[in-house]
């Protein structure tokens, strides 16, 4: 059971290895963007670091990809304990490119269009205050503001939520920002969902721990792009191993990665309760339509 355990820093680091072994150049979504000439096979990692227990996964993922000589992304919220200025700037010195993880339309403006862009812009000039930022993601969490899902605590809050506050979960898209504005004019070269050409570049996420969409509500490509599905992190193993495409983003959440195995107990118990959550969420939009 241990030896075989996904979703451990260790399996993380057989990927990243992999990757190395089988020809990938290790690039960031920046260099994606802004190399005159990419490599002729690349990989692409990419990190969301979503809330304030995330850092210090996400300062061991950095520590031990630079060990490896791999420069990646990380997309970091300006929210609480997330905009963590020291831990920020130590990924950075690590050598990894510091992207902004965009929320302002769906979490702190209420859909309010013309505040979210003004949330935007000042947000970005605050983590530019700490270092070069040039490239933004989405965040594609489905609740409101305030409410987690890090800890059985957080899960209650929720389930408290559901039955006595009118709103639990937000139904808006931070991406329809760009459908009013241009991400561009504020000195952003590209989003690393919206800018990517995923026709040609092969696109793995782990959200909700998990390699396939069935526990996904916006981790999605644009209609018609292909979105491959995975049982497992040996699966994604094989298919570099196999060079089935010679460009590839992956993205993770460095606290989908745990090593320690009550650790790692408690969080596999806590997504398959959110992704039990996620499901029925799905049903019930479903029918509501």
């Amino acid at each position: 059971m241990i030896r075989s355990r996904d979703f451990t820093v260790s399996k993380y680091l057989d990927i990243c290895r992999a990757a190395l072994d089988s020809g990938y150049t290790p690039i960031t979504v920046k260099d994606y963007f802004t190399f005159e000439t990419l490599p002729e096979r690349f990989v692409i990692m990419r990190h969301d670091v979503d809330d304030a227990p995330d850092i210090p996964y996400t300062l061991d993922f950095a520590r031990k990809e630079a060990d490896l000589g791999i420069s990646s992304t990380y997309y970091f919220r300006v929210f609480d304990g997330v905009f963590d200025v020291e831990a920020v700037k130590e990924v950075a010195d690590l050598g990894h490119e510091i992207g902004y993880h965009y929320d302002t339309l769906s979490n702190k403006s209420g859909g309010d269009v013309k505040a979210a862009i003004k949330l935007f812009e000042s947000e970005l000039e605050m983590l530019r205050e700490v270092c070069d930022v040039q490239t933004i993601s989405q965040h594609g969490g489905p609740l409101r503001s305030d409410l987690k899902t890090s800890s059985a605590g957080d899960i209650f809050r929720i389930v408290k939520s559901l039955f006595f506050d009118k709103q639990t979960f937000t139904s808006f898209k931070n991406k329809t920002l760009w459908d009013e504005f241009d991400f561009k004019d504020f000195g952003v070269i590209g989003d690393a969902l919206l800018s990517v050409d995923f026709s040609d570049v092969a696109y793995f996420s782990d959200t909700g721990r998990s390699w396939s969409d069935s526990t996904r509500l916006n981790d999605f490509l644009e209609a018609g792009e292909p979105l491959i599905q995975l049982h497992g992190s040996d699966e994604l193993i094989r298919f570099i191993r196999n060079r089935k495409s010679d460009r590839i983003l992956i993205l993770t959440h460095p606290p989908n990665w745990r090593e320690g195995l009550p650790d790692w107990l408690n969080w596999l118990l806590l997504q398959k309760i959110r992704n039990t959550g996620k499901r029925l969420l799905k049903i019930y939009w479903k029918l509501s339509r």
